[in-house]
């Protein structure tokens, strides 16, 4: 994907609003403003040191004070008063969007859906600031309903980002902490423009907790040159951008506004629904413990229904579930792979006429414990990878996909397969198919395959292979334990193909 985000959009907002006395206002700073009795329950009861500015859009006023007994009438007027580091805390009501400051700023509303900003290009702008804090409100009906950058760190807490043009927010660098925050139907802006829920461009750690991301288009949360944490959060529903062609919960990779080595770790966290993938990471690491990512509701073209993808990832899965993906649940390109406890389960065809629960290309992979069900041509495909270890690891469920394509539980090209206890079950051809340039190691695995436990394609084997395959492994009902398919000289699809390109 490529950024198109364009920084300077978001200061060509109006000439200020304001009158001279009204620039002219004395500031509320502690302890003046709690030496007059607030109206009770006007005003969320919180300590705060500095300037202080109270705003109510139904009883403020332009040339008002800003004490809690004359508050200010809009938000952003707030801020150009106080024209330093402060806090603004807002009664109940909807406020006008293009507040624009490069000092520190702390906004406190009245609670989600009951302080609400709306409108302007940004809601709420910081530049080359240190901090912003916004807590219980709603940003709503802007362009991008937060934009900062060249912060020291973003913090949001109790707070609703939705119904944004094109980002609910938008972060450049610093430290991003989301918390109990809300993040829905943002998007899709227009034509060749990116969209989605939060985008990070370079920041040094985003940590979202409690952070649910729902209908966004494009992107639910985009990190580029980030390092992302995303705790006990769910994404439903990411639905395609303008241009029909994105649709991902969550995407991490390198890009040109810099940062560090971009990473992403999920903890407890739940995919529900997806376009086009659930999880795309490029470079750096991916650590998933406790995930599940269900429900592809696209299938019409390329990888789009692919559950996870990852480029060129060191990748570490613990208790991972992928359920209801299409075309592929998990894909790894160029990555190293560590698997424990992981499902992949009910994969469907997607428009290449395969439903595979891994597919691999270039990339070492271990997988433990695992659980690879319900697969339409192959359950794992592998090609040009070094290494592929299956230890204790059931496959089963495998069918052929149209035009009687594959039907193998795994399918291995130009790799060394090593497969140690576990079972290949209910597969209607092969339990394994070699394919090129490929080897197979396995011990005490049991096979249950209708055409043949092994299936040889362009091997050269030696002449006792097959009986130290038999006595090393469990028999079982089922084919001949060693076929060489390639004796009428054709070897069936699906063919990995080489490893040029």
């Amino acid at each position: 994907m490529t950024n198109v985000w364009n920084p300077s959009s978001f200061f060509a907002i109006a000439a200020p609003r304001i009158t001279a006395l009204a620039a002219a206002l004395a500031l509320c700073t502690l302890p003046g403003c709690y030496d007059s009795p607030c109206p009770e329950g006007r005003y969320p009861e919180v300590e705060v040191d500095g300037a202080v500015m109270y705003v109510d859009a139904e009883y403020g006023a332009d040339s008002a004070t800003g004490l809690c007994t004359d508050p200010v009438s809009e938000i952003w007027l707030a801020v150009y008063i106080m024209d330093k580091a402060g806090t603004v805390i807002a009664a109940p009501g909807t406020y006008l969007g293009g507040t624009s400051t490069t000092a520190d700023l702390t906004v406190i509303g009245s609670g989600t859906g009951q302080t609400i900003i709306e409108g302007e290009s940004a809601g709420i702008s910081v530049r080359d600031a240190d901090t912003l804090d916004l807590q219980d409100l709603t940003v709503s009906g802007a362009d991008i309903g937060v934009w900062t950058s060249g912060l020291a760190r973003v913090s949001l807490a109790n707070v609703e980002l939705v119904a944004n043009r094109r980002f609910g927010a938008y972060a450049s660098g610093g430290e991003v902490e989301y918390l109990d925050v809300r993040v829905a139907d943002n998007g899709p802006g227009v034509v060749a423009e990116t969209s989605g829920g939060v985008q990070l461009a370079g920041s040094a750690q985003g940590r979202f907790t409690d952070v649910e991301f729902s209908g966004n288009a494009g992107v639910g949360l985009w990190a580029i040159g980030s390092t992302l944490e995303v705790i006990d959060s769910v994404f439903n529903d990411a639905v395609f951008d303008a241009d029909g062609v994105v649709g991902r919960a969550i995407e991490t990779g390198t890009g040109s506004e810099g940062g560090g080595t971009p990473g992403v770790s999920l903890v407890n966290t739940r995919i529900e629904g997806y376009a086009e993938a659930g999880l795309v990471a490029g470079g750096g690491t991916a650590e998933l413990t406790g995930v599940e990512i269900s429900g592809a509701t696209s299938c019409d073209r390329g990888f789009a229904g692919t559950a996870i993808a990852l480029t060129a990832v060191d990748a570490v899965l613990e208790d991972v579930e992928a359920r209801d993906a299409c075309t592929t649940g998990l894909w790894s390109d160029r990555s190293t792979l560590t698997a424990l406890d992981l499902g992949v389960t009910d994969t469907t065809p997607g428009a290449d006429d395969l439903g595979t629960a891994v597919r691999l290309v270039e990339t070492t992979a271990q997988l433990r414990d695992s659980r690879l069900a319900g697969s339409t041509g192959a359950a794992l495909f592998a090609r040009c990878s070094e290494e592929v270890s299956l230890f204790d690891t059931t496959v089963g469920g495998v069918i052929p996909g149209a035009n009687d394509l594959g039907g193998d539980a795994l399918v291995v090209g130009d790799t060394t397969l090593v497969v140690d206890g576990g079972e290949l079950t209910t597969v209607d051809r092969c339990g394994v198919r070699l394919v090129g340039d490929s080897s197979l190691t396995s011990t005490g695995v049991g096979f249950d395959a209708g055409f043949g436990d092994v299936c040889l394609c362009d091997q050269e084997v030696e002449p006792d292979w097959e009986s130290l395959f038999v006595a090393a492994n469990t028999t079982t009902p089922g084919g001949t334990p060693v076929v060489d398919v390639d004796e009428g000289g054709e070897c069936p699809e699906p063919h990995p193909g080489g490893c040029d390109g």
